[in-house]
């Protein structure tokens, strides 16, 4: 049987590809596969969603999440036709997508699989601008200037590389699983010596809070686990196209899950702070006392936790002090006020938001001083190269 959509363009006939018999398995495994599409593309930028509501309501982040999953359900629909209907020798992703009879179709459909990119991209450059900062201590400017475009360029310069995607893809969850162990002792530690919820940061109202990197990260180790145990992928060759009634339990599923996780992570959150409510109610009053917030005294100029004014000087351990930021050298300041009104410009502001604080606070000329260990430098260099989402992978024939 010859194809009548390639005879009628006067391109080299290819068969159709038979299509297996409707049977449970397939509908399952569309079951499976929307549901890994849904976490895959979402990715990195979709566990901001709690700050996208609280920024422009519960109505607006509802409808721009709505709008998006259909989107990538629709995405998922149609790479899943072009790779059941194209010849086995399309292994690469561009030439999949490229099938489409219609340039600007496969363009949309192109375009709303990369949303990934950008979110993962905007999503890492707000994290380490300013949750390095509570966590390890500022990371160089130069670094967190140069964070933006390599985590936008690599993904992108994987694209024509399946096999580069897979290790790379690989290397993010590696990545992402060494980071939630630092941070998971890091929070434990907290949480232990000062009695305070990892949410809770003592140092200035704009700085970020230590649980929204936690809770971030954690939640990307589970969802990549959880995409590349399924298998996506090999599913499509076999993929069966269900009928209507599988279609709208599809749709529930997503809608089910979407809801599950966003009351999870905001469960997550309220269990923190009640915990470290109830530890803060829990300590004497004298200590409850001189643990607030005092900006004119010793304490708060040097920046130390709440828990320093009750230990001897001589005590203090040297990870309790605080590392010092660098300033902006001249010729990165002025990159830095050309780029970053760029980048708010341009992005949403639920997704850039909570890099704004501490962008401004590093414009402010301070004393060079060193910055206390190789930490930050290899914490960006390591989710730069683990950066690349976890899309989608065509099966290499």
């Amino acid at each position: 049987m010859r194809s009548a959509r390639a005879a009628g363009k006067d391109e080299p006939l290819l068969p159709d590809r038979e299509r297996p018999e409707r049977s449970g398995s397939g509908r399952r495994s569309l079951l499976v596969s929307v549901f890994n599409v849904v976490n895959t593309t979402f990715g990195t930028g979709f566990f901001l969603y709690p700050k996208a509501l609280v920024a422009n309501g519960v109505g607006i982040g509802l409808a721009a999440v709505c709008a998006l999953l259909a989107l990538v359900v629709f995405s998922l629909h149609s790479l899943a036709d072009a790779v059941g209907r194209s010849p086995a020798s399309l292994t690469a992703y561009p030439e999949t997508i490229g099938y489409f009879s219609r340039p600007w179709c496969a363009r949309v459909i192109s375009a709303s699989i990369q949303i990934y990119l950008v979110g993962a991209g905007a999503a890492y450059l707000a994290l380490f601008s300013d949750q390095a900062a509570v966590l390890w201590g500022s990371p160089p400017p130069r670094w967190v200037l140069l964070l933006g475009p390599t985590v936008l360029a690599v993904p992108f310069s994987l694209l024509r590389s399946m096999s580069a995607f897979a290790f790379t893809s690989a290397f993010g969850v590696l990545v992402n699983c060494v980071v939630v162990a630092v941070l998971s002792h890091g929070a434990a530690a907290k949480l232990w010596r000062d009695g305070v919820a990892p949410q809770q940061c003592d140092g200035d109202d704009s700085a970020p809070s230590a649980g929204a990197a936690f809770a971030t990260l954690c939640s990307t180790v589970v969802f990549s686990f959880q995409c590349h145990s399924d298998a996506f992928i090999p599913n499509l060759r076999s993929l069966d196209f269900p009928t209507a009634a599988a279609r709208r339990a599809s749709a529930s599923t997503v809608i089910h899950v979407s809801v599950l996780f966003c009351a999870t992570i905001y469960v997550s959150f309220g269990v923190l702070k009640c915990v470290g409510v109830g530890m803060r109610r829990g300590r004497r009053p004298a200590e409850r006392q001189s643990g607030g917030r005092r900006r004119h005294t010793a304490r708060a100029r040097t920046g130390l936790p709440k828990s320093a004014a009750l230990v001897p000087a001589p005590l203090l351990r040297r990870s309790a002090l605080p590392r010092p930021r660098r300033p902006l050298g001249r010729h990165h300041q002025a990159a830095a006020r050309v780029a970053l009104p760029l980048l708010h410009a341009a992005l949403p502001p639920w997704l850039v938001g909570s890099c704004r604080g501490g962008a401004q606070d590093r414009f402010a000329r301070r004393p060079r001083r060193r910055a206390g260990g190789h930490a930050p430098s290899l914490c960006v260099a390591g989710l730069a190269l683990g950066g690349a989402p976890l899309l989608p992978r065509l099966p290499l024939r």
